[in-house]
């Protein structure tokens, strides 16, 4: 038993360990927020009442948003590319890469799209 533990030392190294600081952080700033905006809103109903009369704000905020993470995705993306080029004379690797560039950019807009649908009719 305490051998399989010690194999998991990866799980507890300092990158993860950032990683969920920064999403409990993230998770305590949005508890935070939104129990002010229900007390400042006067009660839930009034608080989901101006988000819903605000819908078209934050959904130009998430697509400015989709946007700097797009761009920053495909700077990242022609980077690395450009690396696998120089580095790499195999050109089944090249293929292989920007295969799974592909796959991950299509997983990534069909999420943000049920996730948009999803928001948009509920």
């Amino acid at each position: 038993m305490m051998m399989q533990f010690l194999k998991m030392r990866w799980l507890f190294n300092r990158r993860v360990g950032l990683t969920l600081f920064w999403l409990i952080l993230l998770g305590v700033v949005a508890f935070t927020l939104n129990v002010l905006g229900i007390r400042l809103a006067g009660g839930i109903q009034s608080w989901m009442a101006w988000i819903k009369d605000h819908a078209l704000i934050f959904l130009l905020w998430r697509l400015a948003l989709y946007g700097a993470v797009g761009y920053g995705w495909w700077w990242m993306r022609q980077r690395v590319i450009q690396r696998e080029q120089e580095t790499s004379t195999d050109n089944t690797k090249q293929i292989s890469s920007k295969n799974r560039f592909i796959r991950i950019e299509i997983s990534a807009i069909c999420t943000l799209l049920v996730l948009e649908i999803t928001n948009w009719f509920s």
